[in-house]
């Protein structure tokens, strides 16, 4: 019913312009906004952070017109869309190394990098990488006292972290922190709904209007939408919608439970079992769905790409990452329970033959993250475009096809 409706037309779809309003309604309450707190639906974090940065960079402007200049200041850890945005709306992005035990971005790190130009602090909980929070209350003091902006990217960890209770020991990184003054939390992730829903989430409204670019000088009159997008999908809304309500709080909490279990289980056997493998951040500020591994110091395995390249063999697709060298068990709800079992049953044979073959070539995108310290960054630079070419490519034969239907 909604797939063919268009939250761009509010007056056309009334039911649609509801649901999306209840849906960022539900979001602010749960990442605990106060009464003054706004927010709008996205497509995606990419779009939610995005929509922030262009925020900060126009209440700057708007504040002084002859201001040409714009810095965001973030960690190395931070998710690539920060780059994307800073890139796109011609910010610039100044990045410091995270503390190197604990991976969190520390507020000395950031004050020594603030200057007169710096219109916001970038912070995450968590990191998609490593799954760490970074010391949100530290960062929200510092830019209290210099008056920033400093936006949480909470994509990941929003569904996981709000409803964790007492399974989460970390410091707090939501709205209710004053000085958070921006927050991206995707739904399509831990909360269940289709693919192109997040919310991106405003202290006040007046930040949150920063961000539109009204036109009414033009030929079909008053323009004006409340993202990046024009068109959007009413399904994609109605969908997030009905499957807040449906797993309701009770629900959440249940589910991110269950995956602070599954994390415990697999923390408990790679210590117990894994003795080759080390968890790269072994403290309460951390994200259960996320486990960062690195090589035990004098392991026998030479690579620990080589333990991501055999668990693929084994039909795990675990993310990997640099700075330093890791493989993530990232979890999902379906791995609260018996699924659980063969992932570590396959992460031990994976090392055992990681061990075994020492000299094993690596291909794919892990042979790059191995040498990629020694390969030039217009190299890389030009790999990685090159990687979106390849993937949109197709054969002339396979478009005639397709045109020509069944």
């Amino acid at each position: 019913e909604y797939n063919a409706s268009n939250p761009l037309y509010p007056t056309t779809f009334p039911a649609l312009r509801k649901m999306e309003a209840e849906c960022v309604a539900m979001v602010l309450d749960m990442v605990r906004g106060g009464e003054s707190a706004c927010g709008l639906l996205t497509s995606g974090g990419t779009e939610s952070v995005m929509i922030a940065l262009l925020a900060y960079r126009e209440r700057a402007r708007r504040a002084d017109p002859s201001r040409t200049v714009f810095e965001i200041v973030a960690a190395s850890t931070a998710h690539a869309c920060c780059h994307k945005a800073c890139h796109y709306f011609g910010l610039t992005l100044v990045t410091v190394p995270p503390d190197p035990k604990t991976l969190r971005l520390t507020p000395a790190a950031v004050a020594a990098k603030l200057t007169r130009h710096t219109v916001a602090i970038y912070a995450s909980a968590c990191t998609f990488t490593h799954g760490v929070v970074d010391d949100v209350p530290g960062l929200a003091a510092l830019a209290r006292a210099r008056g920033l902006g400093l936006h949480v990217d909470n994509c990941f960890g929003g569904f996981l972290l709000s409803h964790l209770g007492d399974r989460y020991a970390g410091p707090a990184w939501d709205l209710s922190v004053d000085g958070v003054s921006s927050l991206s939390c995707d739904v399509h992730k831990f909360g269940c709904a289709s693919k192109g829903c997040s919310v991106v989430a405003f202290s006040d409204a007046a930040l949150r209007r920063a961000s539109y670019c009204p036109r009414f000088d033009g030929a079909e009159g008053l323009y004006v939408t409340p993202t990046l997008q024009g068109s959007r999908s009413g399904g994609v809304v109605a969908q997030a919608w009905a499957t807040l309500l449906h797993v309701g709080r009770g629900g959440f909490e249940a589910k991110a439970r269950g995956l602070a279990d599954a994390r415990d289980a697999v923390v408990a056997f790679v210590r117990d079992r894994v003795p080759e493998l080390r968890l790269l951040a072994d403290h309460d500020a951390t994200c259960p769905a996320v486990v960062p591994l690195g090589l035990a110091p004098g392991s026998p395995v030479a690579s620990v790409y080589a333990v991501a390249h055999h668990m693929a063999a084994r039909g795990w697709n675990l993310p990997t990452g640099q700075k330093p060298a890791c493989v993530s068990v990232l979890l999902a709800y379906q791995h609260a329970g018996p699924l659980l079992d063969a992932l570590l049953a396959d992460l031990r044979a994976a090392v055992d033959a990681a061990v075994a073959a020492p000299d094993a070539k690596l291909d794919g995108e892990l042979a790059v993250y191995g040498a990629a310290d020694a390969i030039p960054d217009e190299l890389l630079d030009e790999a990685c475009r090159l990687y979106v070419d390849v993937r949109m490519a197709v054969r002339g034969a396979d478009v005639g096809k397709a045109a020509a239907g069944p």
